[in-house]
């Protein structure tokens, strides 16, 4: 399987369509709605877990996700990484949702009109996602993976991580609260030494304020360790249930990552 999976996918999307190799009727993520969603929870996962699970439009971070997904969707010409941790993890899974949709929209079109022209509105969509994938890509601290191959990893890298957020933020028993500015002091206040890192509650997900070889100055970054180590965290939830919640990328990853490999010419 070539590493080059979503780049790959949005370079060759439209002939993938037009020669009927994608299954028509495939989502691949839920529009956003500006309202709460009603939460549903999978019937696999037992009836107990509806009572102490979280839904994530009830999760305190979920306002400030939606104010930034609408923001990315109007003005995307700021910076994707962050001063706080809570900048940096809602841009990017703010982003990584723009992404799915608008490729979930591209099939939607074409499943509802197969027979019309319509490539140049599809290389738009394409030329958006991934002007959007790249951007979230930058979130992460790639720099332990050789430099021949370092895009690419936090490309695969950026997926994998995107449907780990999916299923931490939809399973997690206990209110989730990203810091801010103002909450990283105060954490910094009860700690015996002053860290310029935070953990994601109950995970191995660490953001860490860094300079990144694309950047001369600080910002948080999905730490190296982090990007290192996502493609475990990902084996171990790829084949759990899920729940449906709105900015969720189901199995968007695993649908292309385990297709054959095609060769397409540039649109």
């Amino acid at each position: 399987m070539s590493i080059r999976i979503l780049r790959t996918l949005l370079a060759g999307l439209l002939t993938f369509i037009l020669v009927l190799t994608v299954p028509r009727g495939l989502s691949l993520g839920a529009s956003v709605d500006t309202g709460l969603p009603n939460e549903t929870i999978s019937s696999e996962i037992p009836a107990l877990a509806a009572s102490v699970i979280i839904p994530i439009s009830e999760q305190p971070f979920y306002p400030l996700l939606l104010e930034t997904y609408h923001r990315w969707a109007t003005v995307p010409l700021s910076s994707v990484v962050g001063d706080s941790p809570s900048d940096t993890l809602l841009n990017f899974y703010a982003i990584m949702t723009h992404v799915t949709n608008n490729v979930d929209s591209i099939l939607n079109t074409y499943d509802s009109n197969p027979g019309l022209f319509w490539g140049s509105t599809a290389r738009m969509n394409i030329q958006e996602a991934e002007g959007l994938f790249v951007l979230a890509t930058h979130t992460l601290d790639s720099s332990s993976f050789p430099e021949s191959i370092r895009n690419d990893m936090a490309q695969e890298a950026a997926l994998e991580l995107k449907e780990v957020l999916d299923y931490v933020f939809t399973h997690s028993q206990y209110p989730i609260i990203i810091p801010d500015q103002i909450g990283l002091k105060a954490l910094n206040a009860q700690r015996i030494n002053s860290l310029d890192s935070w953990t994601l509650p109950h995970t191995l997900i660490v953001l860490e304020n860094t300079i990144s070889a694309s950047r001369d100055v600080p910002g948080f970054l999905f730490s190296a360790s982090t990007v290192r180590n996502i493609n475990r965290m990902y084996n171990l939830i790829r084949d759990l249930p899920r729940v449906d919640q709105p900015f969720s990328s189901p199995s968007f990853y695993s649908k292309f990552a385990s297709s054959p490999g095609y060769t397409v010419p540039p649109l």
